[in-house]
């Protein structure tokens, strides 16, 4: 009977004193660590598992975690954690779950790509780029010259897709420079850049202000400015030497009259018409002309940069097909009395005194009729093929720089 009693009371005591912390988390806190301590980890998890009945806390979490480690369940001990990834206290244990677990997938991408990667310090490839990384947390740089850095934390859960996408800002500015002649270089600082017709791109630079010049094939400096790079942006330089003229008909030429050279100068080329010219800054005199119609010349002053469209009404050429007819007709007159003179030579016998007197009236007519009617015709086909020219003054409208498509502005002057 005695036996009995103390076999009960051991039973009683035992029902009491187990799960005396099984509604006290604190308890159940305390015990698992005592237990873990004395590296019973498998009596740390029940401990925890009748003290917690939720999510667990991060310091319950951290024991479970260990807990586990130590039975070697790093996925278990890497869910546990999961939760509290952000805790400094729980880092280096998901660092430890993770490293005991298999590799996986980890694709970086950035704007612009091609940045250079480089993960916990060790690089790693161009964007795009997938790399193989254990679960957990890893710092992910990616850079670009040029352009802003983006250093992170990327965070690789277990067993799921993993994706980092980086926005790379550019930290320098372009610069261009636009000119409307071969044979110029462009000089910032140290740097000097061959020029060609057209738009430029000079290497890029750090937001700030950049002196541009403009130098010719003699190394003279023909304009200079400044300007102001800002990050991300495009800033412009542009210089002509030239003004474009032209006509507003699709069949109009224009025509520069070069002036006669002095005594012991070589003769110029000569000038060619186009339906446009490229002249540099003054004065110059130019020839209009259109098929059908008087010529128009005067002297015009130009502006670099500047589309100055020659918008002269020419006057019409006369029909003078009537006049040229006629002439026509006069030549065939003229040449037969020259005809009948010369066989009047040849008469004989009485006929032959009146003959004569008639021969030298034919040949006189004749020859005359003739040269008045071939100088006339020549005059009437010269000026329907090359006629004089008025001259006079431009009217004159002015459009944008030759670059941008000599787009009219509306203004016009007289020039």
């Amino acid at each position: 009977m005695h036996r009995l009693c103390s076999q009960l009371s051991l039973l009683l005591l035992l029902v009491i004193t187990v799960p005396a912390f099984a509604d006290d988390p604190n308890k159940a806190l305390e015990a698992a660590r005592k237990s873990l301590a004395k590296g019973k980890a498998a009596d740390a998890l029940k401990a925890l598992d009748k003290g917690y009945k939720a999510d667990l806390p991060l310091e319950a979490a951290a024991v479970k975690a260990e807990a586990l480690l130590a039975l070697d369940r790093a996925a278990d001990a890497f869910a546990v954690l999961v939760a509290h990834k952000d805790a400094p206290t729980a880092k280096p244990l998901l660092a430890k779950a993770g490293a005991a677990l298999p590799a996986q997938a980890l694709r970086i991408v950035s704007t612009p790509s091609g940045a250079k990667v480089s993960i916990d310090g060790a690089e790693r490839g161009n964007t795009p780029v997938s790399v193989q990384v254990t679960p957990g947390f890893h710092q992910v740089t990616v850079t670009q010259e040029g352009h802003s850095t983006s250093n992170e934390a990327v965070f690789v859960e277990a067993g799921k897709p993993a994706d980092f996408s980086a926005s790379l800002y550019s930290t320098t500015g372009a610069l261009e420079v636009e000119v409307d002649s071969d044979g110029l270089t462009a000089v910032v600082g140290s740097e000097r850049t061959p020029l060609v017709r057209g738009t430029n791109a000079l290497a890029k630079r750090g937001p700030g202000v950049a002196t541009v010049s403009i130098v010719d094939a003699a190394g003279v400096e023909v304009h200079r400015q400044d300007v102001n790079i800002a990050s991300g942006g495009t800033s412009r330089v542009v210089w002509s030497k030239f003004a474009t003229v032209k006509t507003p008909w699709g069949d109009g030429t224009v025509e520069l009259i070069l002036p006669e050279p002095k005594e012991g100068e070589k003769a110029p080329e000569p000038a060619v018409a186009a339906p446009e010219l490229r002249l540099e800054k003054g004065k110059h005199k130019v020839l209009l002309r259109r098929p059908g119609h008087v010529p128009f010349q005067g002297e015009l002053e130009v502006a670099p940069g500047k589309t100055m469209v020659l918008a002269n009404e020419t006057a019409k050429l006369p029909d003078r097909k009537a006049l040229e007819y006629s002439m026509i007709a006069g030549l065939g007159v003229g040449a037969a009395c020259i005809v009948v003179a010369i066989g009047l030579e040849f008469a004989k016998g009485d006929a032959k005194d009146a003959a004569d007197n008639a021969k030298f009236a034919l040949a006189a007519i004749g020859g005359a009729l003739f040269v008045a009617s071939g100088v006339t015709l020549k005059w009437v086909r010269d000026q329907q093929s090359n006629p004089t020219p008025e001259e006079g003054t431009f009217n004159v409208q002015l459009g944008v720089a030759p670059q941008k498509g000599g787009a009219l502005l509306g203004a016009s002057g007289r020039f």
